[in-house]
């Protein structure tokens, strides 16, 4: 019924869901629903250090680090963006 509607469907847990999954927040990110800080933590939680949730899930270690570091939030917040862009590009 999904494919008929032109909407995906992958078994959970698969790596398809997964990148379905980070696609639709990195597109919450960039909508504004979400915070850059939010989807890092997310991918983290949810992809780990792993296929394309790895660049999201170091940065939000970067967040973790970044008061005892050189780069501010701010900082952090515009890699999670030009991440964000690259994902939903």
């Amino acid at each position: 019924m999904l494919p008929e509607l032109g909407l995906e469907w992958h078994d959970k847990g698969t790596a398809a869901a997964k990148e379905a999954g980070l696609r639709a927040m990195a597109a919450r990110t960039l909508s504004g629903e979400l915070t850059p800080r939010e989807l890092t933590a997310w991918a983290h939680r949810v992809l780990g250090h792993q296929h394309e949730g790895e660049r999201l899930s170091e940065l939000d270690d970067t967040y973790d680090v970044a008061p005892y570091a050189t780069m501010s939030d701010e900082e952090v917040d515009e890699l999670v963006m030009a991440e964000v862009r690259r994902i939903t590009s």
